[in-house]
């Protein structure tokens, strides 16, 4: 086991005005490029104000979560919600963000971090395949 997850109490978040900066520079470039701003949360919230990966990984859940909802309603008035395919698609998300939380606990904070690397290489790489290769 990775042994226990540090207490969300036991750290001092640094640089919360910097934090907030990239994060919402961040947030726009997500809603542009119409990809997840959880990649940047993590890294902002790790890098650059000192929060543990663990940490940082359950508040950008639900700093995702809290911003998806918001966006929502302007995305259904362009008709660009999928109504008929949600329901499939959120129990897919659903299960594995289930599985993906009781697991975390369990790695060690190093392997979650290569874990993470490697994750944001391949998007990096498959989005930028489809802007080259198209």
């Amino acid at each position: 086991r990775g042994g226990a997850a540090p207490h969300p109490q036991n750290h001092t978040v640094a640089r919360v005005p910097q934090g907030l900066a990239l994060v919402s520079v961040s947030g726009l470039l997500a809603a542009l490029a119409g990809v997840g701003g959880g990649v940047f949360h993590v890294l902002t919230m790790e890098r650059v104000m000192g929060v543990p990966l663990r940490v940082a990984t359950a508040t950008s859940t639900l700093i995702m979560g809290l911003t998806a909802a918001g966006a929502l309603l302007p995305m259904a008035r362009q008709g660009w919600v999928l109504w008929d395919r949600v329901g499939p698609l959120v129990a897919g998300a659903f299960l594995g963000a289930s599985f993906g939380a009781r697991w975390m606990p369990r790695w060690p904070p190093k392997a979650l971090r290569v874990l993470f690397v490697l994750v944001v290489l391949i998007m990096a790489t498959r989005m930028l395949w489809s802007v080259v290769g198209s």
